[in-house]
């Protein structure tokens, strides 16, 4: 935190703690809440395109002049004020009395005027915002889209020029892979991102499609040529697995709306390993996403 919290006026820190002043039947009085100043930084709506949920970054100054390390947590567990503890640690005291703990809530709700506040968007893909569609990815200027941690790939590095349609052409005229091959995975590939409008068309495309072949004929190198259309990937960094679970491929898969993806690695070693990733592929293709 690089400036001091703008609290209400009836607070104010001392020596990087946080007190209130105020009148009462005894008259004027000053007293301090605690020995330290926190204060919301930003108010954070993550969309997934189905519902928003609201979090809020935190940052303060500890009395010893330490800066505390910002955290960002669930909206509706600010009021509790455990968070102080659980992340800033013991040190971090509220003084004893009976409305300590509301004075304290109180004034951080008031820096909460000044904070910023921002929309960030855990899907891709195509979005209607203030009446206009946008493509939504990770590193678009004008939104931010955050994806889990395993979808880091995902990205858009810049506009598309001259160059770079030159060498999405040259897949046709010098194909790294026979044309029986390379024609339906780069028209799959771009079908991907009209899925939004097939669907509200009525004609989603309700299908799957595999590279078969032997260990070492470059299905993955050829799976994260096409997918780099979408961001920077190879083949021993492809996004899903089928030795993930179908849980976890499902939620990732979630986010990735409009674009393409692949789950690599369906090669199991022994029996038992087959029947475990033939049960992780029949939901995902129950789910009717498309994958490589």
């Amino acid at each position: 935190m690089t400036q001091p919290p703008q609290y209400a006026p009836q607070y104010f820190v001392k020596d990087h703690c946080l007190y209130e002043s105020g009148v009462n039947r005894q008259g004027a009085f000053t007293r301090k809440l605690c020995n330290l100043a926190p204060a919301v930084l930003r108010e954070i709506s993550m969309d997934d395109g189905v519902s928003s949920a609201k979090f809020v970054r935190l940052g303060g100054v500890h009395q010893s002049g330490r800066t505390l390390p910002e955290i960002t947590i669930p909206a509706e567990e600010v009021e509790g004020l455990g968070w102080i503890v659980k992340y800033w640690g013991m040190d971090c005291i509220l003084e004893p009395g009976l409305k300590t703990k509301s004075s304290v809530w109180n004034a951080l709700q008031t820096t909460a005027l000044n904070a910023e506040k921002v929309t960030v968007f855990s899907t891709t893909g195509w979005r209607q915002i203030d009446g206009d569609w946008h493509f939504l990815m990770p590193g678009e200027d004008r939104f931010t889209v955050e994806l889990p941690s395993k979808m880091r790939g995902y990205r858009i590095e810049r506009r598309c020029e001259m160059l770079d349609i030159q060498t999405a052409a040259s897949l046709l005229w010098q194909p790294p892979a026979p044309e029986e091959i390379m024609l339906p995975l780069l028209a799959f590939t771009f079908l991907s991102s009209l899925n939004h409008f097939l669907k509200e068309a009525g004609c989603e495309p309700k299908f799957v499609m595999l590279l078969s072949g032997k260990t070492g004929s470059r299905k993955s190198t050829l799976a994260a040529l096409t997918l780099s259309f979408f961001g920077r990937f190879t083949a021993s960094e492809l996004p899903l697995s089928f030795r993930d679970t179908a849980n976890s491929i499902l939620y990732n898969a979630f986010a990735l709306k409009d674009v393409l993806t692949v789950i690599d690695d369906l090669h199991p070693s022994s029996r038992m390993e087959e029947q475990k990733m033939n049960g992780t592929a029949h939901p995902c293709r129950r789910s009717q996403f498309q994958k490589i």
